[in-house]
């Protein structure tokens, strides 16, 4: 598990990476498994975009630190990690 990282009660781990972070322009979402929605949050509890997509563009994103909640739509199974935008 990364540092700033949670999963949810009962959940098996699985392997979530998100990269680059930082970054400035989009980030990248690779999983042990598929069937994944990402959202990113900010730091107010706002929901900023939704996705299902593996490449998501953050290059309208203002400077700063949010949150990225990936679910497996199946199970419901979330975890969270934080995520550094600069620009």
């Amino acid at each position: 598990m990364y540092i700033g990282e949670t999963i949810s009660p009962g959940m098996e781990f699985r392997h979530v990476r998100i990269y680059p972070n930082p970054a400035s322009t989009e980030i990248h979402i690779e999983a042990s498994k598929d069937g994944l929605q990402t959202s990113i949050v900010d730091l107010n509890g706002r929901i900023i975009l939704q996705s299902e997509l593996t490449i998501i563009d953050i290059s309208h994103l203002a400077n700063g630190i949010y949150l990225i909640r990936t679910m497996e739509i199946l199970t419901g199974n979330t975890q969270t990690n934080r995520l550094i935008v600069n620009h």
